[in-house]
């Protein structure tokens, strides 16, 4: 992975380690949200949805992208699911359904 890459993936994954510290009602109580921080001198956008799937079973994905041609984008994902009152971090292949 590119040191760009990664400085994106991490900043996505740091956006949802701040969600591990918060309780499961807290986070049932969330809305979909975006919004944009400043990542090497540049806006980007970051954008979270919530997914309600069963009443036992919610996805909580972030997504940003950046473009690397002049109209292809490159996604990075990171996401939460709670199933059971258990916070856990989506496995690659539930993350892989929002790609």
């Amino acid at each position: 992975m590119k040191p760009i890459d990664q400085l994106y993936q991490k900043t996505i994954d740091a956006k949802v380690e701040q969600l591990l510290k918060k309780s499961v009602q807290e986070i049932k109580n969330l809305k979909n949200y975006g919004h944009e921080i400043v990542l090497n001198e540049k806006k980007i956008e970051i954008g979270w949805w919530k997914y309600e799937l069963s009443d036992n079973l919610i996805h909580i994905v972030y997504k940003t992208s950046r473009r690397f041609l002049l109209f292809l984008h490159k996604p990075y994902l990171q996401g939460l699911k709670i199933s059971d009152n258990k916070i856990e971090y989506l496995t690659d292949e539930e993350l892989a359904e929002y790609d």
